[in-house]
C-alpha cells in the first residue's frame, strides 16, 4: 500500500497540478492507465496458454471493432499530406512492434515484471517526447515523479522476485 502510495505520489509530480484543471480528458487518461493495469494482468494469462500470434490477432481485432464501433466520427479527419501518413504509419509500425514484443514476453516474465517495463515508456517519453514531438520538457518535480514511478515498480518486481526465490527454496 505504502508503494502504490509512492507511484500515486510520483504520478501527481508528473502531471504537475499547478497546471491541472480538472475537465472530461483527465478522467479518460486516469480510466486509460487503470484498464492497462489490467490490461497487463490479462495480457499475461492469455499468454500463458496461447500464441504470440493467436493474442495478437485477438487483441487488435477487438481493438479495431471498438475503435470503429465508438469513434467512427473521430476517424473522418484522416490526415492528407505524405509527411502524416508516413508519420502515422511509423507510429503504427512501432506500436505493432513493440506490442509483439511484449506480447511475447508476457509469457516468460509475471505481470509485474511486464508492468515494470511497460513504466519505461514514462522515461522514454521524458526523453525523447521534447525532441521527437515538440512535448513540453519535464520540470524537476516531474522527473522526481517519473523516478518515483519507476522507484514503486521496482519495489514490486524485486518482491515479486524475493517471493518466487523464497518459495523455490522451500
Amino acid at each position: 500500500v505504502g508503494m502504490t502510495l509512492v507511484a500515486f505520489i510520483g504520478m501527481v509530480f508528473v502531471i504537475a497540478p499547478a497546471d491541472v484543471r480538472m475537465d472530461w480528458n483527465m478522467l479518460w487518461g486516469l480510466s486509460s492507465g487503470v484498464l492497462t493495469g489490467f490490461g497487463v494482468i490479462f495480457l499475461n494469462l492469455a499468454r500463458q496458454q496461447n500464441d504470440t500470434e493467436t493474442v495478437l490477432f485477438m487483441v487488435f481485432g477487438i481493438g479495431t471493432a471498438l475503435l470503429f464501433a465508438l469513434f467512427r466520427k473521430e476517424l473522418a479527419a484522416m490526415p492528407t499530406s505524405p509527411e502524416a501518413w508516413m508519420y502515422l504509419g511509423g507510429a503504427g509500425a512501432a506500436g505493432v512492434i513493440g506490442q509483439y514484443v511484449m506480447t511475447f514476453g508476457s509469457r516468460y516474465l509475471s505481470a509485474v515484471e511486464c508492468s515494470m517495463i511497460s513504466t519505461t515508456r514514462i522515461l522514454l517519453a521524458a526523453f525523447l517526447g521534447p525532441m521527437l514531438t515538440a512535448d513540453a520538457a519535464l520540470r524537476s518535480t516531474g522527473w522526481i515523479g517519473a523516478a518515483l514511478i519507476l522507484l514503486a515498480n521496482a519495489y514490486f518486481i524485486f518482491t515479486t522476485i524475493e517471493t518466487k526465490e523464497h518459495v523455490t527454496i522451500t
